[in-house]
Parts: C-alpha cells; sequence; structure tokens
C-alpha cells in the first residue's frame, strides 16, 4: 500500500491511500503498520516511530533501520539542519543512481528472502 498527501499514477494491485494532510500521513501509515510490514520511507522521524512499534523499516538507499541507527541517523538530520540554519543554506538531496538503485533492490530482496524463509 501506498500514503500519500497528494495523488501519485498507480498501476496494477498496489492500493493507494490518500490523506488530506502531509501531516496526517505519518499518523496513517503508524496506524496501519503491523508486525511482518515493512515502510519504506526517507523521513527519519517516520522511521523513528515505525522502528519503535517493532515494525521492519528502511529507506530507499536500501538501509534497513534498528533502533540504534535510526537514533544515530536522526541525531546526524538534526545536526546537520541545526547547522544548515545557522549559516543560511538550503538542503539539496544527494544523488540517486544505479548504485542507491541496486543497493535498494538487495536490501529488499534479502528482506522478502528473509519473511519468506521464516513462514
Amino acid at each position: 500500500m501506498i500514503v500519500a498527501h497528494r495523488q501519485i499514477p498507480i498501476e496494477g494491485r498496489i492500493r493507494f491511500d490518500l490523506v488530506q494532510a502531509p501531516e496526517s500521513t505519518d499518523d496513517s501509515i503508524c496506524a496501519r503498520a503491523e508486525e511482518g510490514d515493512l515502510v519504506i520511507t526517507r523521513d527519519i522521524p517516520l522511521a523513528e516511530r515505525i522502528v519503535r512499534a517493532g515494525i521492519a523499516c528502511m529507506n530507499d538507499r536500501g538501509t534497513l533501520f534498528d533502533a540504534q541507527t535510526v537514533a544515530e541517523r536522526r541525531s546526524q538530520r538534526d545536526r546537520a539542519a541545526e547547522i544548515r540554519a545557522a549559516a543560511g543554506i538550503s538542503m539539496n538531496p544527494r544523488s540517486y543512481g544505479d548504485r542507491e538503485t541496486k543497493a535498494f533492490a538487495d536490501a529488499f530482496d534479502r528482506f522478502l528472502s528473509k519473511c519468506l524463509s521464516s513462514e
């Protein structure tokens, strides 16, 4: 299922949930996620909530979060935001290419394989 606050093109058998406001997207994801699910997000505060709830979570670059890694990322994110704000710098996302796509696909494959082998 994909949850978003704006319409995006979806094909096939993927379910889509359109929520009213950007803030409610995270709440909707947290309310629906259950054991055995995998939440994929770049949003570190959301990842932190999901991991605390015991749900598997990874980013779009293939990093599978646990309590320690998500806490480290949150700390890095918050510190970098403070520095950027103090310097008046806007953030540009890092590039995303073939290497990142492969890292994500490999991590996703490992997660699925682990799920299938535990059944």
